[in-house]
């Protein structure tokens, strides 16, 4: 069946609305995602908190950041200037930091403090204080830190303290080889003699007595 130049027009401008739909849904989508997915919401009366690292993945040995969003339950309107009435504590095993949140800019309802990790492993923030008379304490699992040969590329060559270090080992066991061996061979010789000394007798003692009359 042929179509008109009308027709054509009609299929083309069906198919633009539908691509146009199509992005636009995707946008939305976008923009309603959440910040971080590693990042982990708690609500604590008519407030929901969001807490996570700044940068993501955490990784030892760079610079980072713990963050803390806060927003209200009901609507979703950001809560901005509460960095005086909270208070912020990484944990890591029995080691604890408290820091001093500032307001992101960038971001209104959000509040961080700037720490460097240098330990692998599970760590977890602990809020406490005060909103308008509603409690706040509750302490929060968040990503754990990984180390920094999980993403280097390419390896750094060996230093020259990491290269006197490994031929310093390297010395060392060969000299411990050395001295086993040397025992064993001590050993291995020391039997061999015994072994020769007895023989002797053994064909001493056997030709006297074959001598006899």
């Amino acid at each position: 069946m042929l179509l008109d130049g009308a027709g054509m027009s009609g299929r083309r401008h069906a198919t633009l609305i539908m691509v146009l739909v199509l992005i636009g849904t995707a946008v939305s989508l976008l923009a309603s995602a959440p910040p971080s997915a590693a990042h982990t919401h708690v609500e604590v009366g008519p407030y929901e908190f969001e807490v996570g690292w700044l940068e993501e993945p955490p990784i030892v040995g760079l610079l980072n950041g713990v963050f803390l969003g806060l927003s209200w339950v009901v609507n979703g309107t950001p809560v901005v200037g509460v960095q005086d009435r909270l208070t912020v504590t990484l944990l890591t095993g029995p080691a604890s930091m408290v820091g001093s949140l500032e307001p992101l800019f960038s971001e209104p309802g959000g509040y961080t403090f700037p720490v460097i990790p240098t330990r692998e492993g599970s760590y977890s923030v602990r809020v406490e204080g005060s909103l308008n008379g509603t409690t706040v304490n509750f302490t929060q699992e968040i990503e754990a830190v990984a180390g920094r040969s999980d993403f280097e590329f390419p390896v750094d060559d060996p230093t020259p303290p990491e290269l006197d270090q490994a031929i310093g080992a390297v010395e060392a066991e060969n000299t411990a080889l050395r001295a086993q061996l040397g025992a064993a061979l001590a050993l291995a010789v020391a039997g061999a003699v015994i072994g020769t000394v007895g023989l002797a007798v053994g064909v001493f003692a056997w030709r006297r007595t074959d001598q006899k009359p």
